[in-house]
């Protein structure tokens, strides 16, 4: 099936797996931590994360969304995501000042309503205990319905307590009330204003790291800006297979004097005109669970390798795919392993290495680029070229060093024609 191929990328021998690549000899082992192991044996069934990384594979926004590290779009275990990439900054600055003096009035009111209602049950439950406790003797002794009758006294003594010392706070309540009335709003509408408020405070607060996630992902696809339309598509693709549940969506019109707001459960839909004014500011903030083991994957950085592995698993040059192993070289002088993310041996006899990265702070991916190659030659392991598949936003893909063998580094703006570009130079290195 195209939405979900399965693919065994274990090796099951304690011992590793030799392979004969012209006249090279290497051992290929599963390296460390072995959950990875355990959760690239799930590729080999139909599972949500194997369905992700089949979509992923040929699919060039799901790939732009595997290339976005954990860290970026989930909070523990589930993704929140505020729907904004042809929103201006500006349109919800200008809502949160329109609603500021209701949502600080409203949360200062509410504060107070809810502590009285605290502190008057409180009450009310101190004085019952105490009257239970100077009847427990009696209950104890009687049966039947004297029994529940007294029991029920003690229940409607309790209403009755509570009543009174809400009563207390008369003037606190009406001025609630009246505060209500005097804005149009109702209890319910009262919460939901500070809670949107809150949102689009946390939202202002965080929208430049928002936007990036934005550029990233039309960097990826090629395109001059993401639409709504599409996110709303990539997120409803990845809630069918299973990736992600437990869908919330908060829509929110941002037109300054429109209240509408409302939030709708499993299923995917963001609205693109308001309802009540007929305004197109829609503000959507998408809420959901991570499946698991889609999680985890993605918590250990698995997902991009697993999505090159699938990329390159079938083409017409390549003989084997490793995923995420350590490789050894069997010569006459001692040589270590190396741990590689995805591992190609061609057809023709060489041995063609890619690593992925979420990165996309130039230095950072300059330094680990060093430090792999260092590690590579250090270990004594001979391979052919090394292909560094990066999220940072390089314009052109680029050689960086020719010796000991040629390094390539690639950017998001290359993950939609991956596939395509590294063929291309492996033909122009004459390595294909």
């Amino acid at each position: 099936m195209r939405n979900c191929r399965r693919i065994d990328f274990t090796i099951p021998e304690v011992q590793g797996r030799k392979v004969q690549i012209g006249s090279r000899t290497y051992i290929i082992v599963a390296h460390k931590p072995r959950e990875a192991e355990s959760i690239i044996l799930q590729l080999k069934y139909d599972t949500p994360l194997t369905r992700l990384i089949t979509m992923a594979s040929h699919d060039p926004l799901v790939r732009a969304w595997c290339f976005l590290s954990y860290e970026r779009l989930a909070e523990e275990s589930n993704i929140k995501l505020p729907v904004i990439p042809t929103i201006r900054k500006d349109s919800i600055e200008i809502k949160k000042e329109k609603i500021q003096h209701v949502a600080e009035r409203t949360l200062k009111e509410v504060e107070t309503i809810m502590n009285i209602a605290w502190s008057s049950f409180s009450k009310a439950i101190s004085d019952l205990v105490r009257e239970y406790m100077r009847k427990s003797e009696k209950l104890r002794h009687e049966r039947g319905k004297k029994k529940e009758w007294l029991f029920n006294r003690l229940m409607e003594r309790l209403e009755y307590r509570i009543s009174c010392e809400i009563a207390r706070h008369k003037d606190e309540i009406e001025r609630f009330y009246n505060f209500m009335e005097a804005w149009g709003l109702s209890f319910v509408e009262t919460i939901r204003i500070t809670e949107i408020h809150s949102v689009l405070s946390e939202l202002l607060e965080n929208f430049e790291k928002i936007k990036s996630i934005y550029e990233h992902m039309a960097d990826a696809i090629c395109a001059k800006q993401i639409t709504a339309l599409e996110i709303q598509e990539l997120l409803s693709k990845l809630e069918e297979s299973g990736v992600l549940y437990g869908i919330i969506i908060t829509s929110v019109c941002l037109m300054p004097s429109c209240r509408f707001n409302v939030t709708s459960y499993n299923i995917v839909e963001f609205p693109q005109k308001c309802p009540f004014c007929r305004g197109e500011n829609m503000l959507n903030l998408f809420y959901a669970w991570i499946q698991p083991d889609v999680k985890n994957a993605w918590e250990l950085g698995l997902i991009p390798e697993m999505v090159v592995a699938y990329m390159f698993y079938d083409k017409d040059w390549v003989k084997s795919v490793y995923l995420h192993k350590a490789l050894q070289q069997l010569i006459d002088s001692s040589t270590s392993s190396v741990k590689l993310d995805v591992i190609i041996f061609t057809k023709n006899g060489k041995v063609i290495v890619i690593e992925v990265t979420t990165h996309r702070d130039e230095s950072v991916i300059m330094r680990s680029i060093e430090r792999k190659v260092k590690t590579i030659q250090e270990s004594g392991v001979c391979i052919d070229a090394l292909f560094y598949v990066t999220s940072a936003p390089f314009q052109r893909y680029f050689q960086y060093i020719e010796e000991p063998f040629s390094v390539w580094i690639l950017g998001r703006r290359h993950l939609a024609k991956l596939d395509e570009h590294i063929e291309y130079i492996l033909k122009k290195q004459q390595l294909l």
